[in-house]
């Protein structure tokens, strides 16, 4: 699969640019579109494990619709004791990564998050997308270049406020 560094090596602004950026001009419905095809991946893959059978209720639901309707709202607190013990076995992929972020006092320190390897290569075009914007002036006009010189406040990409920046340096291979 092609990355946005891989085009920003090759010289391929447009193709870089359609791929990071290419969201802004859908149309609503083409957005909503791709949400409802996504939403229905990620319903079944929680079919198939059972962290995700667990929050879901023993519910099977088919469509958006039947999502809505059968599984209640959930909080972080719905998926412990699993996430906060890293329970690999019972979430449908294996994550690449944890990353923390804050917790509840008194109930856990910090919320333990899992991302998968589909997750990391969909969010580094995503990434990469912060990364052209911040720094663009008309569309497709960007000077990011491979090496270019960032000073970011952000934190490790332990953490889920610093994995942005750690994705935006992978995309667009920045010098942090």
């Amino acid at each position: 699969m092609t990355r946005p560094i891989d085009l920003l090596r090759q010289g391929r602004k447009e193709e870089l640019w359609q791929m990071c950026c290419g969201f802004i001009h859908l149309s609503r419905e083409q957005f909503m579109a791709i949400q409802k095809r996504l939403l229905l991946e990620q319903i079944e893959l929680l079919k198939n494990c059972e962290l995700g059978r667990k929050v879901m209720r023993g519910a099977m639901p088919e469509t958006v619709e039947e999502f809505r309707e059968q599984v209640p709202l959930t909080t972080y607190g719905d998926y412990l004791p699993e996430l906060v013990e890293k329970r690999e076995d019972v979430l449908p992929a294996k994550p690449a990564i944890w990353v923390h972020t804050t917790g509840r006092p008194f109930e856990y320190s910090i919320k333990e998050v899992p991302l998968s390897e589909r997750f990391l290569c969909e969010f580094e075009r995503a990434a990469g997308g912060v990364g052209l914007l911040a720094s663009c002036n008309p569309r497709g006009d960007f000077p990011v270049k491979e090496h270019m010189k960032a000073l970011p406040a952000i934190g490790s990409p332990k953490y889920g406020s610093g994995i942005v920046g750690y994705m935006v340096q992978q995309a667009l291979g920045c010098d942090f």
